[in-house]
C-alpha cells in the first residue's frame, strides 16, 4: 500500500466541507436578496416623483438611501413579528401532539424550549436584517441618484 493513498475510511476534509457549505449559505441568501431588490426597485419606480420633489426642496442623497433602508427594515421589523408569532403559535399547537401520545401511555412532552429555540429566532432575524440590507442598498442608491428635475416630470 502506498503511502498517501485515501480509502473511505479516511478523515474527511473539514475545511472543503466548510467551504462548500459557506458557498451554499451565500447562494441561499444572494438568490431572494436579487429577488427582494427588484420588487424594491419596482416600487422605487412609482414614487419618483416623490423622491424628485424630496431632493428638489434640499433632501441629500444620504438622506434618501437612509430612509428607503429604513423603511425596509420597518417592513421586515413587522414581517419578522409577524413570522415569529406565527412560529409560535404553529410549535405550540402541533407540540400538544406528543401531549396525545402521552396520554397513550408514551412520555414525550417537550418542554417549551425543546419547541421554540431563541437562538434560532436570533438568527433567523439576523440573516433577515442581512438580507434586507442587501435587497434595499442597490434600489435605494439608484433613486438617491435620480435628477430632481427628471424624477418630477417621469411618469
Amino acid at each position: 500500500i502506498a503511502s498517501g493513498e485515501v480509502y473511505s475510511n479516511g478523515d474527511p476534509e473539514f475545511s472543503q466541507q466548510e467551504r462548500e457549505r459557506n458557498v451554499l449559505y451565500a447562494i441561499l441568501l444572494l438568490l431572494p436578496a436579487i429577488n427582494l431588490s427588484t420588487l424594491l426597485h419596482s416600487r422605487m419606480r412609482k414614487r419618483v416623483n416623490e423622491i424628485g420633489v424630496r431632493r428638489a426642496f434640499g433632501c441629500t442623497r444620504a438622506k434618501v438611501i437612509e430612509e428607503i433602508i429604513s423603511e425596509n427594515f420597518i417592513f421586515t421589523l413587522l414581517g419578522g413579528f409577524i413570522g415569529l408569532a406565527l412560529g409560535i403559535i404553529f410549535a405550540l399547537t402541533y407540540s400538544g401532539l406528543y401531549e396525545n401520545m402521552e396520554s397513550a401511555g408514551m412520555s414525550m412532552t417537550p418542554a417549551i424550549s425543546a419547541v421554540i429555540n431563541v437562538g434560532t429566532i436570533l438568527i433567523a432575524v439576523a440573516v433577515c436584517f442581512i438580507l434586507n440590507l442587501i435587497s434595499a442598498s442597490v434600489p435605494a442608491w439608484q433613486a438617491s441618484r435620480l435628477n430632481p428635475v427628471e424624477a418630477i416630470n417621469a411618469k
